[in-house]
């Protein structure tokens, strides 16, 4: 049956089906196909989202919306730009600088990525970055937000 699950979903993805509707689609089939209650998918997927740590996420975006907007992380970014922009990679080692920064302040890696690579991103992009390299880099930079606070309790 998780043969049949991965293949199906594998299959859907592969003509197209965006990703949620693929899984969702797979699960319902191997669903009938035990003949298990509906009631079952929706208590699991309830049971799945029902995430103390996903209710955080959306704030956190929103946190870094406002602060984007309140231009706080244009200066978190120009500060670390300051101190090493001179260095060849400049913006690519302010924006690790900058993710320290803010990983201070909110110790999560997604409120990092979210909030300093809706502004490092465009830039990086604009400066001639190549964007595979930019997502490597904001991706593995913000992980170092729950590194950080944890290294000086």
């Amino acid at each position: 049956m998780i043969a049949l699950l991965f293949g199906l979903l594998a299959f859907l993805i592969f003509l197209g089906f965006p990703i949620a509707f693929a899984t969702g689609i797979s699960a319902l089939i191997v669903l009938i196909l035990l003949d298990l209650p509906l009631s079952v998918a929706i208590t699991q997927t309830y049971t799945g989202v029902d995430s103390f740590t996903l209710l955080a996420v959306p704030y956190f975006i929103l946190a870094g919306e406002i602060m984007g907007a309140a231009q706080v992380v244009d200066q978190m970014v120009d500060f670390a730009n300051a101190l090493v922009g001179r260095l060849r990679g400049g913006l690519g080692h302010a924006n690790v600088v900058g993710e320290m920064i803010f990983s201070g302040v909110s110790g999560s890696g997604a409120a990092d990525a979210s909030a300093l690579g809706s502004i490092t991103i465009p830039a990086m992009a604009k400066q001639g970055y190549a964007k595979d390299f930019i997502v490597a880099l904001n991706s593995t930079a913000a992980v170092i937000g729950p590194i950080i606070p944890q290294a000086f309790r």
